[in-house]
């Protein structure tokens, strides 16, 4: 598990959101990342992230090819950061706080992964 930085930014590069989390890997710091900027892309202009003094990935231009919603093959560790870090925004002073895509896309995600963790508990149980 490595701690990560995610950083908003808007059309000049100035910062106008910051959140951190821990995840297991790049790739799934990764999808975090572009789970939640998707759900925000209404109130920045891109993103860059950072694992300690080490940038992951920096976008100069938003991204159109980002995966559209979460699905089965993300985890619920996954959706779990991401809906944490939703919440965060939305009740930050930050920006994208005030974000409407934010609020609806987070209820989305919110019934997503509830559906999914029914479905595994199913699958669980003898």
């Amino acid at each position: 598990m490595a701690g990560y930085r995610l950083y908003f930014v808007d059309e000049k590069g100035a910062i106008q959101a910051r959140e951190e989390f821990v995840a297991a890997n790049d790739a799934d710091a990764l999808m975090v990342s572009d789970l939640l900027y998707r759900a925000c892309s209404d109130a920045c202009y891109s993103y860059e992230l950072w694992e300690a003094e080490r940038r992951v990935i920096a976008f100069d231009n938003p991204r159109d090819d980002l995966i559209v919603a979460p699905t089965d093959r993300e985890t619920i560790e996954i959706q779990q950061i991401t809906l944490t870090l939703e919440e965060a925004l939305l009740n930050s002073k930050w920006r994208l706080g005030r974000s409407a895509k934010l609020a609806s896309e987070m209820q989305v995600l919110k019934e997503r992964s509830e559906a999914l963790l029914m479905r595994q508990r199913r699958t669980e149980t003898p």
